[in-house]
């Protein structure tokens, strides 16, 4: 586990939902989810990753009680989000597999102050 911080937002770098990341029993799989940006005074964070495998859709839950929102498939997916207060929140990405199997990872966001 990575953990990196800068400023006074810290995060808990992302695991799997399967810890050997195989496409075995999905036909899809979501990988590398990594925070490639933030601002810290404005809360704002935007998350890249890879994918391998027949996705149909991806999903984010920001982990803030808003409903998730479809992201759409791209060669190199990524999303952007402002939170809207201060707090540590579990962000998880899903990919949709075209035979409707799921794989997702999860990011950990301890703070923003």
């Amino acid at each position: 586990m990575t953990k990196f911080e800068k400023g006074t937002m810290v995060f808990i770098e992302a695991f799997s939902a399967d810890p050997f990341d195989v496409v075995g029993a999905r036909s899809c799989m979501v990988d590398n989810l990594a925070l490639t940006e933030f601002d810290i005074a404005k809360r704002t964070v935007k998350l890249e990753w890879d994918y391998a495998g027949s996705v149909k859709g991806f999903t984010v839950d920001w982990g803030d009680g808003t409903p998730a929102r479809s992201v759409p498939i791209t060669k190199e997916p990524s999303a952007s989000y402002t939170y809207p207060s201060q707090g540590g929140y579990i962000v998880r990405v899903t990919a949709t597999c075209t035979d409707d199997s799921t794989d997702f990872e999860i990011l950990k966001i301890n703070r923003f102050e």
